[in-house]
């Protein structure tokens, strides 16, 4: 018999970088890839290939005599993560009961695969140990032609063994010219082939390469009613991210605990509150602490707000067990603090949020000569000065507030002034200045967290119920309808800890207390797509009134807090920390 063989072999329309999951190259061969310009033609045999315009497919069929008929091609683009995965559909016609028919995957190193005049690669003795690998999917029945070791595994219909050299299926699937589902996974060298979502067979590799130069097909055409079909090939690039963990960074040159940590304009962080005036600056690409200069004052609980100007607003606060009214600017430039206006009112456990015209809402909190505050007041950059916008339906310290998507701000939670967690939430509007309400959480809390979504809603999580118990419940706020709804459990309960929104959309919990665990350092994702929480690498010291704080490069610095080791100590969150 004359076999000739026919090869189809991909290109990778590669980029320079890879990253996790990446499609490198797909054909769903809607157009014929001999003229589509995904390809780089090699050799050909194109009176012999079809490509079926009408089932978008290609042909590996003869036509005429007893030949192969494909396009060989190399790849364009070297293939070189180590964790890959191809998938295809084909469907191969019956068995020729006199020669050898099959079609085989590929992958393989430049100049591996250059048949003269055909040839199905290793199944023609001439063409054997060429430098590749490949998986054959196989229905020929002549004893005489002999897979060559190139080939890591043999997927077939009868009882020839072949010279053993390599794993064999039985396995009807080769001539039942019924449309199949194969992939072929390589990962560090260990080849796995699932058929139909089934694992056939594994197959390690001795020496493997990591810088194959193409993947691709390859054909051996029998008899006149045989053909070879395949489709939807897609090369997905594996090669995962190491999973995000937590790392010590430098450590502040002092303790910091009931503080703020703000990002700057160009990436570094300030430290800045606490039980003493010091601040302190972190440079990210150093990993160290440096200090700037100081706050007028120590201040507990104060609150810190980088304006669109680059300066950082820092308001209220306790020290020496009063309140504080003042507030002062820090310019980043000199690295200096100089007074501004001070609020109306001295205000503790109170929140700030910018607005998205650059001004800054601070709203309640408590005052020890008034009281649980239920009054607000809009600070302006441009003059330095506060404007009164007034009050809240509801006296609250403690709570949290969040800009909406829409420009609005949530206000919700909180200790009212019977010392009760509130449910309560409200709506305020800058371009009315008018307070509204909405709706009420499903548990009253304070001590949660409350986080913004990119989908626009708010996760809320966490915090302290009126039994003084920790919760572990979530709820979300939906702006569109204004109701809240129950989201999944949080692993432990917690409050005092950070919630962080990660660039990839999920939020980081990190830390806090718990009734049953104490000071946590367990650490917790959500996950706005599936509504649930998933537990994550654990901080590398326990702590609780800590801050954490997304970096430009997508890390959560976390730092300083109550814990019992090193309080001045600071740790990393996030993949290749270091």
């Amino acid at each position: 018999m004359n076999l000739l063989g026919a090869a189809l072999i991909g290109g990778l329309l590669g980029s320079s970088s890879v990253q996790a999951e990446t499609t490198l190259f797909s054909e769903d061969f809607s157009t014929n890839p001999a003229t589509n310009g995904k390809w780089t033609v090699v050799q050909s045999d194109v009176p012999n290939t079809l490509h079926d315009a009408t089932s978008q497919s290609f042909y590996m069929t003869r036509v005429g005599g007893y030949t192969g008929g494909g396009i060989y091609m190399m790849a364009n683009t070297p293939l070189k993560t180590r964790k890959w995965e191809a998938s295809f559909r084909y469907r191969i016609g019956g068995r020729y009961q006199g020669g050898a028919d099959g079609l085989a995957f590929m992958f393989y190193k430049k100049g591996g695969y250059r048949p003269a005049g055909g040839g199905f690669l290793g199944f023609n003795p001439a063409y054997a140990n060429q430098p590749g690998y490949g998986v054959i999917i196989d229905n020929y029945f002549n004893a005489s032609w002999d897979p060559s070791a190139s080939f890591i595994g043999l997927i077939k219909d009868n009882a020839h063994t072949f010279s053993g050299k390599l794993a064999y299926v039985n396995d009807s699937r080769t001539e039942d010219a019924v449309w199949h589902t194969m992939k072929v996974r390589f990962v560090d060298g260990e080849v796995s082939v699932h058929l139909d979502g089934g694992l056939l067979f594994t197959h390690k590799l001795t020496a493997p390469d990591y810088s194959y130069e193409g993947v691709g097909f390859s054909a051996g055409i029998g008899a006149d009613q045989n053909y070879h079909q395949i489709d939807d090939f897609v090369l997905t690039d594996l090669e995962l991210p190491a999973p995000p963990a937590w790392s010590a960074t430098g450590r502040m040159n002092l303790e910091h605990g009931l503080h703020t940590a703000t990002r700057l304009s160009g990436g570094k962080v300030l430290v800045v509150g606490g039980f003493n005036s010091a601040a302190e600056v972190y440079d990210p690409a150093t990993g160290s602490w440096s200090f700037t200069g100081p706050a007028s004052m120590s201040r507990l609980l104060p609150t810190a707000t980088a304006l669109k100007d680059g300066r950082v607003l820092l308001t209220g606060g306790e020290n020496d067990a009063r309140s504080l009214e003042s507030a002062e600017l820090y310019n980043p430039a000199t690295g200096s603090w100089s007074p501004t206006a001070s609020l109306s009112i001295g205000r503790k456990d109170h929140s700030a949020t910018l607005l998205s015209d650059g001004r800054v809402l601070v709203t309640g909190g408590y005052s020890e000569h008034s009281g649980t505050l239920s009054s607000a007041e809009v600070y302006d950059p441009a003059t330095g000065t506060w404007k009164p916008v007034g009050f809240m339906n509801q006296a609250r310290s403690q709570h949290k507030a969040v800009s909406l998507s829409g420009g609005k701000v949530l206000v919700m939670g909180g200790l009212d002034a019977s010392g009760l967690p509130l449910a309560s939430a409200e709506v305020y509007d800058p371009a009315t200045g008018a307070w509204t309400r909405t709706g009420s959480l499903g548990t009253g809390r304070r001590y949660h967290s409350a986080t913004a979504l990119k989908n626009g809603q708010v996760l809320v999580a966490g915090g302290y119920d009126a039994n003084a118990a920790t919760l572990a419940s979530a709820e979300l706020y939906n702006p569109a309808t204004g109701v809240w709804s129950t989201t999944a459990q949080l692993g432990k309960g917690r409050r005092y800890h950070t919630a962080t929104l990660l660039n990839d959309g999920k939020v980081l919990l990190a830390g806090g207390y718990s009734d049953w665990y104490g000071i946590l350092a367990s650490a917790e994702l959500y996950d706005p797509a599936t509504g649930t929480f998933a537990g994550t690498a654990s901080l590398g010291l326990v702590r609780y009134d800590h801050t954490s704080t997304l970096l430009e490069d997508g890390r959560v610095l976390t730092v300083g807090g109550f814990s019992t080791g090193d309080q001045a100590s600071a740790e990393l969150f996030g993949p290749g920390s270091k």
